[in-house]
């Protein structure tokens, strides 16, 4: 597991915005801003189920 430095730390402190970047099947990016947080030592990103992030 990376580490976040102390010096960046705060960022993770609260909720913020993040963009999320996946490719789509025909190798397009994809960029979507979502929420995220740093809880217990893994960031979690906070998505909807049916978005375009979420699809496989």
């Amino acid at each position: 597991m990376i580490r976040i430095p102390d010096a960046y730390q705060d960022l993770f402190d609260r909720p913020i915005i993040v963009s999320l970047a996946t490719v789509q099947p025909d190798g397009q990016p994809q960029v979507t801003p979502v929420w995220a947080d740093y809880v217990d030592g893994h960031v979690r990103v906070n998505t909807a189920a049916g978005r375009q992030n979420t699809r496989t």
